[in-house]
């Protein structure tokens, strides 16, 4: 039996579009949250009116809309909510996604195992149509399994959309470090250096892909998209370097994937096709998948 509290936490930003099919599929968990934090950056759309008269029409005396003072951006806005939750275990929850109506069980029951400090499931996408896309990466990797400190920096990182984390996991994360990377990068390193992160293969979350998502990474050409997308990954795994107290073991594999990572970059700025197929098994022995390579070398082209 599972005793733990369950908070949901979610940052709103002018969400009005699609943010009703995300509230139905909290309220219609399997099993109910104990609460439900809805942190909003000042929208100016109607995205506050719209979640004001949802929870007065249901009812839900347990779900909270709080107004931010000033704009937090998301990663501030995140950490509002997440300032603001009381429960044993926190879900966090875009404004924009669909969640499966077993996803808080199937993940909150991860948690018996007192070592568990966060839960990852699978997830689907879907389109802006609400259309399901394929797409193969290792967010709909399909097997449970423990997630190793070199799957968070290959992955690097889990969506947080896809995740619950313990309160201590919450509050003992570096806020600082989290505007100076992103709030659920901190979260998961946090979690895998003070015990174990549980994936689930059951895909439990539909996320929606848009031109307005916040992890989007901009640039002019495709060149530039993804070098700044490597750009990310490296200051992400650079500054948990830098920040934490990590044994020797666990420097060399952030080294070694700072290493990768930019000569990934150094190939695709030069468009050398023939490099990148070439080290497919160095891509594959650090946790990448084909799509991975596939990306790369189609960006030169």
């Amino acid at each position: 039996m599972n005793s733990n509290t369950i908070s949901v936490v979610m940052a709103t930003y002018n969400g009005e579009k699609y943010i009703i099919p995300q509230l139905d599929s909290i309220r219609n968990q399997t099993i109910q949250p104990d609460e439900v934090i809805i942190s909003d950056d000042n929208s100016t759309d109607d995205t506050w009116e719209l979640v004001e008269e949802y929870i007065k029409r249901y009812g839900l005396v347990t779900w909270h809309l709080i107004r931010n003072q000033g704009i937090h951006g998301s990663t501030g806005n995140f950490i509002n909510a997440m300032d603001n939750s009381n429960a044993d275990l926190v879900f966090l929850s875009d404004q924009d996604d669909v969640w499966k109506p077993n996803k808080i069980k199937e993940m909150s029951e991860c948690f018996i195992d007192t070592n568990v400090m966060c839960a990852i499931s699978a997830i689907r996408y879907l389109t802006s149509d609400g259309k399901i896309k394929k797409i193969s990466t290792t967010y709909t990797n399909n097997k449970n399994h423990n997630v190793t400190f070199s799957e968070h920096m290959a992955v690097c990182s889990y969506l947080g959309m896809s995740a619950a984390f313990r309160k201590q996991v919450i509050k003992s994360s570096d806020r600082g470090l989290m505007q100076k990377t992103s709030h659920d990068w901190v979260l998961f390193i946090n979690a895998a250096l003070n015990g174990e992160t549980k994936y689930l293969g059951e895909p439990l979350s539909l996320h929606r892909i848009h031109e307005t998502n916040t992890s989007n990474v901009q640039g002019e050409n495709r060149i530039e998209r993804r070098a700044n997308l490597l750009n990310r990954q490296i200051h992400h795994i650079q500054e948990i370097y830098d920040s934490n107290d990590l044994t020797d073991s666990q420097k060399n594999i952030c080294q070694e994937y700072i290493d990768f990572l930019q000569l990934r970059k150094s190939l695709i700025m030069k468009k050398n096709i023939i490099s990148i197929l070439a080290r497919s098994k160095e891509y594959l022995r650090r946790g990448y998948n084909f799509r991975n390579i596939i990306a790369d070398a189609s960006t030169c082209i």
